[in-house]
């Protein structure tokens, strides 16, 4: 069997998925590094996550939380810098879990 993948411009849709920690670290490293608005509806606010929010909105995501969704403005592929803190382990290998070409 053949596939044939073309490129696309645009992705678009919509996935639901029960709340899952592995899930939410994931939706959110992949709406945050999106131009654009995502939401994340039926996260988990499990203290990892929302350190995975805190580090993304540290580096220019913008991510409102309401009740049980995220409301994320990404950032696209324009990491910036960021300032050591006490959890620069855990932030450093978040993003070391990212490829970017």
């Amino acid at each position: 069997m053949d596939i044939k993948l073309r490129k696309v411009n645009a992705l678009s849709g919509t996935i639901d998925v029960p709340a899952d920690k592995s899930i939410t670290h994931r939706a959110v490293m992949l709406s945050c590094l999106a131009s654009g608005k995502s939401v994340i509806r039926n996260y988990l606010p499990l203290d990892d996550c929302n350190r995975t929010i805190e580090t993304f909105t540290k580096i220019g995501a913008e991510i409102k939380i309401e009740k049980e969704n995220l409301y994320v403005n990404g950032i696209g592929l324009k990491i910036p810098s960021y300032r050591s803190d006490k959890y620069e382990f855990y932030k450093v290998r978040l993003l070391l879990k990212i490829p970017v070409a």
